[in-house]
């Protein structure tokens, strides 16, 4: 119902109106920002605060006039529903913008480059070039990953790459591959002289664009302060998911699980579900956005996967996890499901989910955050002990030594820890972790400005 719409407040797909203003570029540029991101509601007589106050006069002229403007001065045209509606006996407009198919759309006058917007959360912001760029590859349906690659070097196709990519495929999906079969997955393109690159072609080889890439980090805490690593990873895409995955496994926990007389190693969170959810950022950014690399982050109580992009035209987070799917990168998805390196934006994510639920861990956080998506994958406080007589924590050397280095130099800083140990920074960040968890060690202050205190019986 509107009243429970209205009760939740403003956001990426609702916005609130006191009255109708003098200006219609003031909800004008609102439609557009909605038929540029994933549709919303422009609500006139209610106040920022969600308050009904109610329109005054001929509400079916009010809202004709709305519905006008928006026609008339939006490029291309956007054709609103709207209706009428009264609460607490308060006549109040509706107007309902659905998503547009031929992005990106603006206001006229202002022309493309000043006068096209989106949303972002609960405010209408004006769209940068990248982001316009991305909106017009949606609107012509095509993708960054299926444009043939322009080699200004005039280097030409390298047939060690070509075979390269053939013998990967070949291995994962357990069958001869030839160039043909690169050929029919629009991975190249055959023309009379040979075989054109497409950008997907150059992407999973040699990958000559700079911001397609992955930049990993570890936190000390919770919050970003304090760099425990960090890696920047570029190349293949493929080579890119293994690196991005084997660095968040590096930073987080094993335990050992103790069954009879054997010994087994248990990752903290499911390798799996962090490969699916790498390789969903790296499948189904958006490549058109220039500045904007992959990001994954490691806190002690979580990871975080954020990639560029809104979501695909006609998706939401709600109908992804409901198993609909429109891939934005359609050549690099089709490889990538050739190669069984992923499920799909559906069925991974309830696999995903499945895994978390399993591991006793919260289920994956998915956000749009307004050019970007972002998941969340919860580690249970820093470390997860089903039962004292599952899981054996002894501590090891470097541990001991960083619990009496600290015992007598409570300020002492990550640097000075690992100068002191000759230890890793990745080392020392996940021992004092493991510290932490197991109440071994505790800190007091910021990352910056603290004391440590060394809990020894």
């Amino acid at each position: 119902m509107i009243e429970d719409e209205i009760g939740a407040g403003e956001s990426n797909r609702l916005e609130f109106k006191k009255m109708l203003p003098k200006d219609a570029k003031k909800y004008v540029k609102s439609a557009v920002a909605f038929s540029n991101s994933q549709g919303g509601k422009i609500i006139f007589g209610v106040t920022d605060e969600g308050r009904i106050s109610g329109l005054e006069g001929d509400l079916l002229a009010v809202r004709d006039s709305i519905v006008d403007e928006i026609s008339n001065r939006c490029t291309p045209q956007i054709f609103p529903n709207s209706y009428i509606s009264t609460i607490d006996q308060k006549g109040i407009v509706v107007v309902d913008i659905a998503p547009g198919a031929k992005r990106p759309y603006y206001v006229t006058t202002e022309g493309m480059e000043n006068g096209t917007y989106i949303r972002i959360d609960a405010s209408t912001r004006l769209a940068g070039p990248d982001i316009i760029r991305d909106l017009m590859m949606e609107g012509s349906n095509k993708s960054f990953d299926i444009l043939d690659h322009i080699d200004e070097n005039e280097k030409g196709l390298s047939m060690e790459s070509v075979n390269e990519l053939c013998l990967f495929l070949s291995e994962k999906s357990n069958r001869k591959i030839l160039i043909t079969d690169l050929v029919n997955l629009k991975v190249l393109r055959k023309t009379e002289g040979g075989y054109v690159p497409s950008r997907a072609f150059m992407l999973l080889t040699e990958n000559p664009y700079d911001h397609a890439r992955i930049q990993c980090a570890r936190f000390i805490g919770p919050h970003e302060v304090e760099f425990a690593d960090r890696q920047e990873y570029t190349g293949s895409i493929i080579k890119q998911v293994d690196d991005a995955v084997e660095f968040v496994m590096s930073h987080t926990f094993l335990a050992a699980e103790i069954k009879g007389v054997y010994r087994k190693d248990v990752p903290e969170v499911p390798p799996e579900a962090v490969r699916e959810l790498v390789t969903n950022a790296v499948v189904h950014r958006s490549y058109s956005m220039e500045n904007s690399p992959i990001f994954v982050a490691v806190f002690d109580n979580r990871i975080e996967i954020t990639s560029p992009g809104f979501m695909p035209f006609g998706i939401t987070i709600d109908s992804a996890m409901s198993g609909h799917s429109n891939p934005r990168n359609k050549v690099i998805a089709g490889f990538f499901r050739a190669a069984n390196l992923t499920e799909g934006w559906g069925s991974g994510i309830r696999r995903c989910i499945s895994l978390c639920e399993e591991y006793g861990l919260k289920p994956p956080e998915f956000q749009e955050l307004g050019s970007a998506i972002r998941v969340t994958l919860f580690r249970a406080g820093s470390y997860h002990i089903p039962s004292p007589d599952v899981f054996s924590l002894p501590i090891d050397d470097l541990e001991n030594a960083i619990l009496n280095y600290l015992e007598n130099n409570p300020e002492a800083k990550i640097s000075d820890i690992v100068k002191e140990t000759g230890a890793s920074k990745a080392s020392v960040e996940r021992a004092i972790s493991k510290l932490k968890a197991i109440n071994l060690l505790s800190r007091r202050g910021n990352n910056r400005v603290g004391k440590w205190t060394v809990k020894r019986n």
